[in-house]
């Protein structure tokens, strides 16, 4: 099949003071490979550090990157801040809208087969896996946890949800529902999974394209015991969250409830066995009620702020 145009597309980077990842990502999206689509590309950059510490790598990479680099700094800390801000930068330009997380790499034909499926399923968002990869150095405990690995789907599985590190967005969704990203969350989590929950309730589909791949480096501190039980708490917390946001009925409140009791029995009920394992084993139970605790948390209304000083990787 040859090439065709498939009208004009950004891909959206959101960073906040990683500027060496920051860069290798715009490398690897220079070298983007289009076997079947050709679209009008741009790059959108939204720093959200008020200081502008991306700026720099962003003019260097201008002067050789294949395509246009539009640079903006979002000072509101918080990730629905500067996603709002590079849809609002993108959209007076363009069809379709991807975005990416500063500390990925796509491979060459991430945006190609993201473009694919959204052409043979009329899908309205497309979103595909991210490979997590420990250091080399990294303990053999953090090598063989489950956590790097990512849930896969045969492409075309229709989803009730997406995150932001690997999605392309017609932007008919976003010229049609508003609010965008509830800014409302600020520095805690979930504000991706917000938005794409209330699409799909919306009525646009969301499909996976499982070639459509990214691989993360997850730097030395996210192979701790600490920052894994903090990202557990974190996700219970985000998804009960949801569940109060959406007005969801008493009911689904309380078998939210009952998940996390479920988890600490989980947790606490193999943790003898699990000792045996050694440390994997522990962190792996110490998960399961850390989530919990994190859901019963967010049926309270508390929100927990993990962004509030969460910088991982290289400065």
């Amino acid at each position: 099949m040859g090439n065709r145009s498939d009208g004009r597309l950004a891909v959206c980077v959101i960073t906040f003071r990683r500027p060496e990842r920051l860069r290798r990502l715009l490398a690897a999206l220079d070298q983007l490979q289009f076997p079947r689509y050709q679209p009008v590309l741009e790059v959108v950059v939204v720093d959200n550090d008020p200081a502008g510490s991306a700026k720099p790598v962003c003019t260097d990479m201008s002067r050789s990157c294949r395509w246009p680099l539009h640079y903006e700094i979002e000072p509101v800390r918080g990730i629905p801040y500067a996603r709002n801000k590079a849809v609002a930068s993108a959209l007076c330009r363009v069809d379709a809208v991807a975005f990416i997380d500063d500390d990925e790499v796509p491979r060459p034909t991430w945006l190609d087969e993201l473009l694919e499926v959204q052409r043979v399923h009329a899908a309205d968002i497309v979103t595909g896996p991210t490979i997590r990869h420990a250091d080399a150095d990294a303990p053999c405990w953090v090598k063989r946890s489950l956590w790097l690995q990512p849930r896969r789907y045969p492409t075309g599985r229709r989803l009730t949800s997406a995150f932001s590190g690997n999605v392309l967005i017609q932007g008919r969704v976003f010229r049609q529902m508003a609010p965008w990203f509830d800014e409302r969350i600020g520095l805690g989590g979930g504000s991706d999974v917000e938005f794409f929950r209330r699409a799909q309730r919306s009525g646009y589909t969301i499909v996976w394209a499982d070639a459509a791949v990214v691989d993360e480096w997850m730097p030395a501190s996210r192979l701790t015991a600490k920052w894994l039980l903090l990202r557990a708490f974190s996700l219970g917390n985000a998804a009960a969250l949801l569940e109060v946001q959406l007005g969801r009925p008493v009911g689904s409140r309380l078998a939210v409830a009952g998940q996390a009791v479920l988890l600490v029995i989980r947790g606490l009920g193999l943790l003898p066995w699990r000792l045996l394992r050694g440390r994997r084993g522990v962190v792996q139970s110490l998960w399961y009620v850390c989530r919990a605790a994190g859901m019963l948390s967010g049926l309270t209304g508390y929100r927990f702020a993990y962004y509030r000083d969460a910088v991982h990787g290289d400065p």
